[in-house]
């Protein structure tokens, strides 16, 4: 319910949100549902970006996508496991091409061969974030993968770390 969501913002607004994280499927919801507006409507507010791991409801993400960014202009929407395989990478990237305001997270142990640099490929380097999941995934191959990839050093760089420190504000 909203009122939960509007006393967790209370309760760590003094500290300093940098950023939302839903994860609408353990609240048995999709991310269109009420109870998220507290959050959607502070991260507007401030200009903070959320993190989904899907963006779920109605019309799947792109409808998603195109209602919470009519209604919430100052948001960047960052689409969680972006890269877990090639049906879930091209699906990403779609939704990025159509949004400027989103952003591609490599979370996750799927990373496929070729998959980032197709992502850059397709969205370039400036959206895309790198993320482990760790402690539940080890992140060493990923970051194999990621260290591997046929990417200039810069856009490594920006993607293993001067991106989220741009959209976060770190």
């Amino acid at each position: 319910p909203a009122a939960e969501t509007e006393a967790e913002i209370e309760r760590w607004d003094e500290r300093g949100i940098v950023a939302f994280k839903l994860h609408a499927s353990l609240h048995g919801t999709d991310t269109l549902n009420d109870g998220y507006t507290p959050a959607y409507e502070y991260a507007n507010a401030h200009s903070l970006p959320i993190l989904s791991h899907s963006w779920s409801g109605a019309g799947g993400p792109l409808k998603v996508i195109e209602t919470l960014s009519g209604r919430y202009p100052k948001i960047q929407f960052v689409n969680a496991h972006s890269s877990s395989g090639w049906s879930v990478i091209d699906a990403s990237c779609e939704l990025a091409e159509r949004f400027d305001r989103v952003w591609l997270d490599l979370t996750g142990s799927r990373l496929v061969y070729g998959g980032v640099e197709r992502m850059v490929a397709r969205v370039g380097a400036e959206r895309i974030l790198w993320g482990t999941d760790s402690p539940f995934i080890d992140p060493r191959p990923g970051l194999g993968r990621m260290l591997c990839a046929d990417l200039s050093d810069e856009h490594k760089r920006m993607i293993l770390g001067e991106n989220a420190r741009g959209l976060y504000r770190l």
